[in-house]
């Protein structure tokens, strides 16, 4: 088994562009990267499946219900028609770019769950926008029920039964990897104004020998 990791995406088929011509670049190590669309009757999964293809990753389409975190629950659930097995899953909503060329390294090697964010907004939570989970707490989340955007917040980060509070109750550590103006991932859309996007280029695209 290897360590997956998933960058989920709905419609933007230039953040799955980015994320392939970056992975090709990363440290991979025992890492795989996979790609899950969310597609419905407003989105077609042609570009985004064919630049899988053409690329060689791995890619699964299912229907949008429950959003990102739908799709993560039917990961956990062994859902996902040939999803493969893994060791730990590095979860990532498409606009989180990688910072580093060694990402992978800084979240799998945590033995509880690793993140980019612990927000303290309404109460302490993961942001589920990256995080790092291995297959055994997996195995053991609930969800209820993962319909509307809500259904994801009260996953997320309302209620007594968040993602964050079930993993403690495991007995697992949950930690932050680092700060964010200088963490290996970088959200780009809920923390745009952290303004990192030339750090990126340079670290991944302005030398080309590297």
């Amino acid at each position: 088994m290897n360590n997956i990791v998933a960058v989920v995406v709905y419609s933007r088929a230039k953040n799955i562009q980015s994320w392939i011509k970056c992975w090709a670049k990363c440290n991979q190590k025992d890492a795989e990267l996979v790609v899950i669309q969310n597609t419905d009757a407003r989105v077609k999964p042609d570009d985004i499946r064919t630049i899988c293809e053409v690329n060689e990753i791995k890619y699964f389409q299912r229907e949008n219900i429950g959003m990102d975190i739908g799709a993560f629950k039917d990961v956990c659930r062994n859902e996902i028609e040939g999803f493969p097995k893994f060791k730990k899953l590095l979860w990532l909503t498409d606009d989180v770019l990688p910072m580093e060329k060694d990402f992978v390294d800084y979240f799998t090697k945590f033995e509880g769950v690793s993140c980019l964010e612990i927000c303290n907004v309404i109460q302490p939570h993961i942001r589920t926008s990256g995080f790092c989970i291995n297959r055994d707490i997996a195995n053991r989340l609930t969800f209820g029920e993962l319909v509307t955007k809500e259904d994801c917040y009260n996953f997320e980060h309302r209620g007594k039964n968040t993602f964050m509070a079930q993993v403690q109750r495991m007995g697992y550590e949950v930690k932050q990897i680092a700060p964010l103006n200088i963490s290996p991932l970088w959200d780009t859309g809920h923390r745009g104004f952290l303004k990192r996007m030339q750090e990126h280029h340079t670290k991944f695209y302005l030398n080309q020998n590297t």
